[in-house]
């Protein structure tokens, strides 16, 4: 065998265990891919499965799960709360007749039909404004700062 024959064959066999380290690489990738994809999808019917028995048990739920279904229902509320206090915040107002909001200048929801309450701009507020008290002299009238004692003008007490 050549020195030539002996760099071809190291050559080729780098290359041989290069490729399978490749090729065993990206078909663990793949497979670590593929195990994180199903876990998801297990948990995702875990929780398919939990909403399910949650909305059909929610009058009679058994004594291990009537905590959780309390929780979601108190979870619930607080969740249409905030939704009503952003929908307030966006200038919508909520129709007296099906709760749905519509913009503050429609006349009917278009949700139901119905007429919207008529809104009325809050009558803006006069900020009150105190006004800060600036010492003088009494001797001879010269503003002077909260601090000081005496006048610098004229040397009287303040």
């Amino acid at each position: 065998m050549s020195f030539m024959d002996s760099i071809k064959s190291a050559t080729k066999s780098v290359t041989n265990s290069v490729s399978n380290t490749v090729s065993t690489g990206s078909t663990k990738l793949k497979l670590n891919r593929e195990v994180k994809q199903t876990k998801i999808a297990i948990n995702r019917t875990y929780t398919e499965i939990g909403k399910k028995y949650a909305e059909l048990n929610r009058c009679n739920p058994s004594e291990e799960f009537a905590e959780m279904i309390v929780q979601i229902d108190v979870l619930n509320a607080k969740l249409i709360e905030l939704d009503e206090q952003i929908n307030i915040l966006d200038g919508k107002v909520k129709c007296p007749h099906c709760g749905k909001f519509g913009n503050a200048d429609c006349f009917f929801c278009s949700g139901c039909g119905g007429k919207m309450p008529e809104i009325t701009a809050p009558a803006e507020e006069t900020p009150v404004v105190q006004a800060e008290i600036i010492p003088s002299c009494p001797n001879c009238g010269k503003n002077a700062n909260s601090d000081d004692v005496f006048c610098s003008q004229c040397g009287t007490r303040i």
